[in-house]
C-alpha cells in the first residue's frame, strides 16, 4: 500500500502533513481534483492558486539551484 514514507503506513506516528496544491497544468485545476487524495486526518490540503509558495521556493538557491525554473512544483 502507498509509497515509501506514506503516512498511512504509520497510523500512530505523531505528524502533520501540509499538501500545497497549485494549478500548473489544466488537469491540476481544483475542479479536476478527486477529493480526497490523501485520506488521512493528519494531512492538511491547501490550495495556492497564485503559486506564491512555488515562486518562493523557486527563488531559494539552496532548494532550487536552477533546476526547476521560477516556480517549483511537484517537489
Amino acid at each position: 500500500m502507498g509509497t515509501p514514507g506514506d503516512p498511512r503506513e504509520q497510523p500512530d506516528a505523531k505528524l502533520q502533513v501540509f499538501a500545497i496544491w497549485m494549478t500548473m497544468l489544466p488537469t491540476d485545476a481544483r475542479s479536476e481534483w478527486d477529493d480526497p487524495i490523501f485520506d488521512d486526518p493528519r494531512v492538511v490540503n491547501l490550495w495556492d492558486e497564485d503559486r506564491v509558495l512555488g515562486q518562493w521556493l523557486g527563488q531559494r538557491d539552496e532548494l532550487n539551484a536552477g533546476r526547476f525554473g521560477p516556480i517549483v512544483w511537484d517537489a
